[in-house]
């Protein structure tokens, strides 16, 4: 009897062991990746500055510059606002519901697109007298990045982004 509880015990330990192994793989895994999505927009914007700063640059070249400057850093406040948001679900994140306009927030959301994969498609139709939507802005806005930015990353050919939001008496349909 002695034996088995001890190799229960055993067992048990083992186990959790384990599991404090695997979450720990899983912190770090997150935190590489987070990091590698970070140092990206970080050090366009860099190099963007170094070469306002040490390059005497025509109007439309400094214009061009400062908007991809600015892109960038839109795409980090994107990336700092999915991890914010990411923590908050951990700690029982609780939504802000306001009316939205989904065409909008579908349409900006293309825009910041665009300018990365020029070679894609882009297309949002959005139904007549479309009413407004209930819902979490910051959600309801990483869910649309998030399937708008899977589609184009595991798209082989010229990817085709469609966007549709129709609406009966009922419900609003958000189509991607």
């Amino acid at each position: 009897f002695f034996g088995l509880s001890l190799s229960i015990s055993f067992w048990f330990v083992y186990r959790s062991y384990r599991q404090a192994l695997q979450v720990s793989k899983n912190q770090t895994n997150f935190l590489l990746a987070i990091t590698h999505e970070f140092k990206t927009p970080i050090a366009s914007i860099s190099l963007i500055l170094q070469t306002i700063l040490k390059r005497k640059l025509k109007e439309e070249q400094k214009l061009k510059l400062s908007s991809d400057a600015l892109r960038e850093t839109r795409r980090l406040d994107s990336l700092v606002n999915n991890l914010l948001l990411s923590a908050q679900l951990d700690s029982k994140y609780k939504p802000f519901p306001e009316y939205l306009d989904l065409c909008d927030i579908c349409q900006n959301t293309i825009e910041e697109y665009r300018d990365k994969h020029p070679n894609a498609v882009f297309e949002v139709s959005c139904g007549r007298d479309l009413p407004k939507a209930y819902a979490d802005k910051q959600g309801i806005t990483a869910i649309i990045h998030n399937i708008v930015g899977n589609a184009l990353k595991y798209n082989d050919n010229t990817p085709e982004i469609k966007i549709h939001i129709t609406a009966t008496d009922q419900e609003i349909c958000l189509s991607i």
